[in-house]
């Protein structure tokens, strides 16, 4: 059976723990007024993940994963907002199992 587990993330790591083992995870930055781009990022259990933003056009950016048994934890090369760690930004994710 499907499990659907959903939690507003404000992160100070880079790790979610979730109550089951996830097979797909989804995380994506809040909608601000002042900020018109979309940014999701894309992880598959036991393979990285991919930060697609959407403005005037795409661009994407490679996220290195590593999954345990029920959490998930994540790095880019560049900087913060590229791994979906933005100081004073909220994210918020869905996982699938």
């Amino acid at each position: 059976p499907m499990q659907y587990f959903r939690h507003r993330l404000l992160l100070c790591d880079y790790r979610i723990r979730f109550p089951f083992s996830p097979a797909l995870v989804v995380v994506s930055r809040g909608r601000e007024a002042s900020n018109t781009k979309s940014v999701i990022g894309i992880f598959v259990r036991d393979g990285h993940g991919v930060k697609i933003t959407q403005s005037t056009n795409y661009a994407a950016t490679f996220l290195y994963a590593t999954w345990a048994d029920i959490s998930l934890s994540w790095y880019a090369v560049d900087s913060g907002d590229n791994q979906l760690n933005y100081d004073g930004t909220t994210y918020h994710y869905i996982a699938l199992g």
